[in-house]
């Protein structure tokens, strides 16, 4: 088994085992996913062929100094800092009640904002891993379908879990239902894009064999099946928000395909782009107490009564943050202030990320993932053939910009893995492979 295929399989391991994550918690999972993705990234710095790095390199580069500001944000928030200006005041508090000076940080709690920070590079690691084995084409089409298949499977877990059959089997998803969702949604656009694939293969006018006609044969219903699953199953939660979400990412897949299939040009891309932003804004404009609630608790599904504690932390926390992961740290104090019982996490993703990494982060995530989403929009379009990874991964994005304000899910371990083996597939064939080969040989001449 050579380098590349020994990647292949255990990317394909961390896939398959994303769906039972839902239903254990602890830090071994952290330890089984770090595992696995330092394994593969290490069997890919050491026997993968120099040309391939060098375009795996070429296609990450673009990326790797905005991916870099967060882990960098997170490491700043951990380092001593002399003086007092932008140490957190608990830091303070502890030096006056020991009678000693401490050396104060940002974060609130150090071991949380290096568990983050671990996680962060655990995600960051995926991506780059699903982007060196998605360079070769029929791998990244089975890379699309088992994550197509792997979000099906969820939503017929959670399925099953609303008419009781779960509960028969001792299994239960109430707690890591919001990260469930979130895979739905990210299982509609994904299965969609494998339906447009599959009809795109049957549309070729190419000899096939018979072993590809079975196959073309056999992912056409399946792929419909498993849009069909996730599609019933947020229409039985009728949850307005997922279902925006939903339709914001499916909206883009449709108008890349439309716009290609027309023609249209800069016109229809500018078009698409301009009806997405005036989608979003007239969405969020129209939803009930936006003038009461802070911009990341807008679109949150909790009753507004829950978000007192959320509200009350982002009007005390600092434009440094609180520290990556120290949200159910901070929790209690604010609990205690407002005399009610809340679930230790935040009630947003969006809410999380302001009060532990600052708002300037947030806004800097949000701005910096709708310009990438554009980029593979505007890819998709460029590509003669296989744009559906690159619309796929420009509609996933779009989607977890929606639901990071409604929800914490995107946090779950199972959707950092989903979720980052789209965005290196999507990375990986953005450009053709003939485009890469030569784009690189050009840089090496330069």
């Amino acid at each position: 088994m050579n380098a590349v295929n020994a990647t292949f399989v255990l990317l394909a391991c961390l896939i398959a085992i994303a769906p039972e994550l839902l239903f254990v918690e602890g830090t071994i999972i952290d330890a089984l996913i770090v595992g696995i993705v330092a394994a593969a990234i290490t069997i890919v710095a050491r026997t993968v062929h120099a040309d391939e790095l060098r375009r795996l390199a070429r296609l990450v580069r673009p990326i790797s100094v905005i991916a870099l500001v967060p882990g960098i944000w997170m490491l700043l928030q951990i380092s001593p800092i002399p003086g007092r200006w932008f140490a957190h005041p608990v830091w303070l508090s502890a030096a006056s009640a020991l009678g000693k000076p401490i050396a104060g940080v940002i974060t609130i709690d150090v071991g949380a904002t290096l568990l983050c920070f671990g996680r962060y590079l655990c995600f960051l690691g995926i991506v780059i891993i699903a982007t060196a084995v998605a360079l070769e084409r029929q791998r990244a089409a089975f890379i699309l379908f088992l994550l197509a298949g792997v979000s099906a499977l969820v939503a017929a877990a959670l399925m099953s879990s609303d008419f009781g059959f779960l509960r028969l089997a001792s299994l239960e998803l109430s707690s890591k239902r919001p990260e469930a969702l979130v895979i739905v949604v990210l299982g509609l656009i994904l299965s969609g894009a494998a339906v447009i694939r599959a009809y795109e293969r049957h549309d070729a006018r190419q000899p096939k064999t018979s072993a590809s006609r079975i196959t073309l044969a056999a992912t056409i219903p399946l792929s419909t099946l498993a849009f069909v699953i996730c599609l019933a199953v947020l229409i039985i939660n009728s949850d307005g928000v997922l279902l925006v979400a939903a339709l914001f990412g499916t909206g883009t897949l449709l108008a890349i395909a439309i716009i290609r299939r027309l023609r249209l040009g800069w016109w229809g891309q500018s078009g698409a782009i301009a009806i997405t932003l005036l989608g979003m804004i007239g969405f969020v404009a129209t939803r009930p107490g936006i003038a009461e609630l802070k911009p990341t608790l807008v679109l949150s599904t909790q009753a507004h009564h829950s978000l007192e504690a959320a509200e009350r932390m982002l009007s005390d926390a600092p434009w440094t943050g609180t520290g990556a992961g120290t949200f159910a740290a901070l929790l209690p104090i604010y609990r205690d202030r407002i005399g009610a019982e809340f679930s230790s996490s935040a009630p947003t993703m969006a809410a999380s990320v302001a009060i532990e990494m600052g708002q300037p982060i947030l806004w800097f995530l949000v701005v910096t993932a709708l310009i990438y989403a554009t980029v593979l929009f505007r890819a998709a379009l460029r590509r003669s053939r296989d744009f559906f990874y690159a619309s796929a991964g420009a509609g996933c994005l779009v989607t977890l910009v929606i639901l990071s304000f409604s929800n914490a899910g995107d946090f779950g371990p199972a959707v950092s893995i989903l979720a980052g083996v789209t965005f290196g597939l999507a990375l990986a064939q953005r450009k053709k492979r003939q485009d890469l080969i030569a784009q690189t040989a050009m840089g090496d001449l330069r």
